[in-house]
């Protein structure tokens, strides 16, 4: 490459680098994707909202949802939760696939789920036990951590 081709090459890095995409806003509830409304209404209901956040990177978009309670709730682009974190109340039973909630009650009975996050193939849960556990789509253990 010459050296017109390479400085051309650069400043077009450096143009298309100063074009900010990245952005980060307070919105409110109402302006969420129709199933984060739907989610918060049905899981969420009576939990008061502190503030509503939509992140921007590039173009990649998700919103986080936070309680004046504590915790929030992370959502993508098209409304699909995928995590929700609730250290003080834990997170709602009805968060929980059905069968990974019925494991927990029957194996630690005492536990309360704390964070589920939703990876690629898997959830990801945190009790307040201190045991993390993977579960796949299916509700079938993987593994325990602690």
């Amino acid at each position: 490459m010459n050296k017109l081709g390479f400085l051309m090459l650069s400043l077009l890095f450096v143009v298309t680098g100063c074009d900010n995409k990245n952005s980060e806003s307070f919105i409110e509830v109402s302006e969420l994707p129709a199933e984060s409304q739907t989610f918060l209404s049905t899981h969420f209901n009576g939990v008061e909202v502190s503030y509503v956040m939509k992140d921007r990177d590039g173009i990649y978009v998700d919103y986080n949802v936070h309680f004046t309670t504590g915790g929030y709730v992370e959502f993508d682009k098209d409304g699909a939760w995928e995590k929700v974190s609730r250290l003080t109340n834990g997170v709602p039973n009805s968060v929980v696939p059905a069968a990974i909630l019925s494991y927990i009650q029957e194996k630690f009975p005492n536990a309360v789920v704390l964070v589920i996050e939703k990876e690629r193939r898997k959830y990801d849960l945190e009790l307040n036990n201190g045991l993390e556990l993977l579960f796949d789509y299916s509700g079938n253990l993987i593994e325990i951590d602690n």
